[in-house]
């Protein structure tokens, strides 16, 4: 199973380029997803994309965009996945797009597939995928003192893909 996932996460597939492709071939989209759904999830895809890329690529999808990049993680570790951070000052909207599996490293997160339970504040309980939740922290630590020193006290929205 391992080489298998291994044997995935270095193929040459882009899966948004071809859901970009289903959806530009169907005429008759679902019903059940607003069309400005739809048109904003549409746009947030060369984010998505370009985490599979090399930085430049990311840098470049970003700019010609109107996106700075504030924050680049270009290389993944085992529960630490790459991602980027960037921000339209002009939109006050801020992307945080976090790559899926690429590489043997994202792999292993993949496999560390035990539930982990952790107690929220409000002292509910959350049950995770333990390679996810080790991923999600990886990001929040990365990205928490832009988020909360930088975006948020000037009034940005923060979207995820």
């Amino acid at each position: 199973m391992l080489r298998r996932l291994i044997d995935l996460s270095c193929s040459q597939r882009k899966p948004y380029s071809e859901a970009r492709a289903l959806l530009d071939q169907q005429s008759n989209v679902s019903m059940k997803v607003p069309p400005e759904e739809l048109t904003e999830g549409l746009q947030l895809l060369p984010y998505a994309e370009a985490t599979y890329e090399e930085d430049d690529v990311v840098n470049e999808t970003c700019h010609e965009r109107g996106h700075a990049v504030l924050k680049l993680v270009g290389l993944s570790k085992p529960g630490a996945p790459a991602h980027f951070l960037s921000f339209d000052a002009t939109k006050k909207l801020a992307i945080l797009s976090v790559r899926g599996t690429k590489t043997p490293a994202d792999a292993l997160t993949d496999l560390a597939g035990d539930i982990q339970q952790r107690d929220l504040e409000d002292g509910k309980k959350l049950y995770a995928h333990a390679g996810f939740l080790t991923a999600a922290d990886s990001v929040l630590q990365s990205i928490r003192g832009a988020v909360r020193d930088l975006l948020a006290p000037l009034g940005y929205s923060l979207l995820v893909t």
